[in-house]
This record gives C-alpha cells, structure tokens and sequence, in this order.
C-alpha cells in the first residue's frame, strides 16, 4: 500500500501503535483533551456551539466531569449561566401551571392537569440531541476504525507495527472485526490479541500466586506491577474514553 503524504490519519494510528496501547483510545482520549483545549481557551463564547451545548440540555455526566477537571470557572460560569437561566424559567412555569390541595400526599397522581405539567417540565430536559462530545467521539472512532481496517489489510509496515507494539481493549477489537472484509486481516489481528492477552493472563496469575503466603517474598516484574491496572485497561479502554 501506498500511503499518501496528507494521510495523517495513516500516521496518527501508526505512531499510537506503541507500549501495547489501543490505538483507538489513545487518539480519541487526545482529541477529546484537544477540543476541551479549545473549548475552554477560545470556543466558549462561540454562538454554535453554545446552541449545541443547550440544545442537548448541557454535556452527560461522564464529559461534564471531564470538562470540570481541566479548571476555568469562567468559562463555566459562561456554560451553566446558560443553562440555569432555562432551568429557571421552566421552574417558574412550572409552579404556575400545577395546583397543590391541601391535605394530598401525591398531588401528580391525583389532578390529569398535573400529570401533565410534569410531563412537560421532564420532558424540556429530555434532550433530542446527543452531548456534543459524545457526538464526536462517534465520529472519530468511526474514522480510526475504518482507517485501522484498511491499514490492517493494505499495509506491510502498519501490520508489523500492531504485531510488535499494538494491542487493542476489547470494545474496540470488537468493534474492528466488524468492519474487517478480508479473511486474513481478520486472522492477523485476533492472532495478535491472542497473543498478548495470554500474556497478561500470565502476569496476572503471577499477581495471584505471588500474593500467597508462601511467595509473597518473590520480588514482582515491574510488568506484574502493572498488569492489573492493564487488565482494567483492555477490558473497557484507557481512562477517558466513554463506551
């Protein structure tokens, strides 16, 4: 295969096939840092993307943590202003409409008209739009997948790479095998997981029969240090990415 010069994504995945990481968490973890970057530095002001960000009733719970770790409390400020003005808003309507009788526990189950304002005051938070991140995670895992596939079946060089310094979590080896069209790709990969997860089984039965009284003065590898926290790891994907 021959690789065209502007292929970044050829060359983003090929240097991301390193210490046995997923490639795919690797790049889409960096490109979620990358647009908080810009989020927080530049974009917060921005009119579109302030209207995405209250159209899906603000990020889910899994990127708004991630977008508060990185700091900026004015750039929070600016974000749940937003939102807690609507908040607000619906609150207030939302007292007007009900009416509240004396003496009744569950005065929703009780009135139709209530029943009703409820429904509408939930569903003005049930969102018809994704959070913006979410949204495109999917898209950049879309395009690391299917560029991993092509280079997986067409490229000598990115086959060597994977075998030698590669290793995908299971989500995504999954989630490559579904889009693999040739049969030997399909063999070179799973061979390659194989591999290495026999490995990691290794280590992690050292971890278990080190912890027995009878080898707990074995010194452990510093592979078997972290083979646990690796185990986490290829299981659900690196810290940072949302499956």
């Amino acid at each position: 295969m021959r690789v065209r010069a502007m292929d970044m994504v050829y060359y983003e995945l090929k240097d991301s096939l390193k210490d046995d990481a997923c490639p795919i968490c690797v790049l889409i973890n960096r490109n979620v840092d990358n647009f908080i970057d810009a989020l927080l530095y530049e974009s917060v002001n921005d009119i579109k993307i302030r209207k995405d960000i209250n159209d899906s009733k603000g990020y889910c719970n899994y990127h708004a943590w991630k977008l508060q770790s990185f700091g900026d409390p004015l750039a929070h400020a600016i974000i749940y202003s937003d939102l807690i003005v609507s908040l607000i808003h619906e609150i207030d309507v939302f007292l007007k409409e009900v009416k509240f009788y004396q003496g009744v526990e569950n005065f929703f189950g009780i009135k139709k008209e209530n029943r009703k304002s409820l429904k509408r005051f939930k569903d003005y938070f049930v969102s018809n739009s994704d959070c913006p991140i979410c949204s495109m995670v999917r898209d950049w895992e879309k395009e690391y997948i299917l560029s991993f596939v092509e280079y997986m079946e067409k490229d000598r060089e990115f086959k060597e790479k994977f075998k030698t310094e590669g290793f995908l979590c299971v989500p995504h080896m999954f989630k490559l095998l579904e889009h693999c069209r040739i049969r030997s790709a399909v063999k070179e990969i799973m061979a390659v997981q194989l591999d290495k997860y026999k490995k990691l089984l290794n280590l992690l039965n050292e971890i278990k029969r080190k912890s027995d009284y009878r080898f707990v003065n074995e010194p452990k590898s510093d592979e078997e240090k972290v083979a646990w926290i690796r185990a986490v790891e290829k299981w659900v994907g690196i810290p940072g990415i949302k499956k």
